[in-house]
């Protein structure tokens, strides 16, 4: 059971603390949000209170980019955290987003506590899972090039003299075999990953 609670309201260039033990929440401060930024933090909560750091739980809102680095930073270091979804932060009673990043910071905090015996920690997606997410997103990407600049000109080919539109296919079949040059890459990578990750 986590015994020390923590609320980080988190935003591009800054991070607001707040902590409780169920008695009352307390501020920590605002911190960088970057790795020096959340070792003040931790040294910020230890002098806050003395319950080991296996009983830590922190609680934030997933905000995409933002709020990434703390999350893998805090499960390198073991210390129990949820990043939240941000419909259920949205709901949270009081909240002021935008207006109050202290506040806010203690809301969570507090939703944190209230919530202890229902939410659970993040669990971090593996490394290859996340690559192959990305390799995929990237294949889509040329793929709905391939599919715009195939039908690009066919709608509009009246429209064009016979030797520009000659020349606006070259171009459109020179990208084709580009795009299709990639999505041959990218699947090589992705074969090569599926493999590697197979064997280990």
């Amino acid at each position: 059971m986590y015994k020390f609670f923590v609320g980080v309201d988190v935003s591009k260039g800054w991070i607001d603390v707040s902590s409780t033990e169920g008695l009352s929440v307390n501020y920590a401060g605002r911190f960088k949000n970057s790795i020096a930024g959340f070792k003040e933090v931790i040294s910020q909560l230890k002098k806050i209170s003395s319950i080991e750091r296996s009983e830590w739980f922190v609680c934030f809102e997933n905000t995409g980019t933002y709020s990434k680095l703390l999350l893998q930073w805090l499960s390198s270091q073991e210390i129990a955290c949820r990043e939240e979804n941000p419909l259920i932060i949205a709901k949270l009673p009081g909240l002021r987003r935008g207006k109050s990043d202290k506040l806010d910071a203690g809301f969570i905090c507090q939703y944190a506590y209230e919530k202890r015996e229902k939410v659970k920690p993040t669990q971090l997606t593996p490394p290859t899972i996340t690559e192959l997410k990305k390799l995929l997103s990237r294949r889509n990407l040329h793929v709905r090039h391939c599919a715009a600049l195939k039908t690009s000109l066919k709608e509009h080919r009246a429209e064009f003299p016979t030797e520009l539109l000659h020349q606006l296919e070259q171009q459109n079949k020179m990208l084709i075999e580009k795009h299709n040059e990639c999505i041959a890459f990218i699947e090589n990578q992705i074969e090569a990953l599926v493999n590697s990750d197979e064997e280990n």
